[in-house]
C-alpha cells in the first residue's frame, strides 16, 4: 500500500500501528518498509503461465510489457504517467466494489456470489 493510504486510515492502518508496537522505532521502520515497498514487483509469472497479482487485471486493456514498463521506485505521486492505470489495476483491482468491505481482510464476497 502507499503511504498516504496508510497513514487515512487512522487507527487502522499500518503507520498507526507501529507507533502501537514499537513506540520508539515504529516510524523509522514503518518508512523503511514503504522504501521496500516503492521497489517490489506489481506481479509474478510463474512458469510463463500463471500471472499473480495482488490486485487484479482490472479493466484488461494492458499487458506484461506495461507491468515492465512501470518506472521505480513506485511511489503515490507518481501514478499520473502513462502506466497510471496498469499500477492501480495491479495492486487495487480488488474482487469487491467497497474499500469498507475490503478492509476486512481476506473473506468471501457476497456481492459476487455466484458470478464464477
Amino acid at each position: 500500500e502507499f503511504r498516504s493510504m496508510s497513514v487515512g486510515m487512522g487507527r487502522d492502518g499500518f503507520l498507526e500501528h507501529m507507533q502501537n508496537v514499537m513506540p520508539t522505532h515504529g516510524p523509522a521502520v514503518w518508512e523503511s518498509i514503504h522504501q521496500t515497498f516503492d521497489w517490489l514487483p506489481l506481479a509474478a509469472l510463474i512458469d510463463e503461465s500463471v500471472l499473480v497479482l495482488h490486485g487484479g487485471l482490472g479493466s484488461g486493456t494492458w499487458g506484461l510489457r506495461d507491468l515492465e514498463a512501470v518506472h521505480r521506485p513506485l511511489e503515490s505521486e507518481r501514478l499520473d504517467g502513462p502506466h497510471a492505470r496498469v499500477v492501480l489495476d495491479a495492486m487495487w483491482a480488488d474482487p469487491a466494489d467497497s474499500d469498507a468491505e475490503m478492509r476486512s481482510g481476506v473473506h468471501f464476497n457476497w456481492d459476487r456470489h455466484g458470478l464464477g
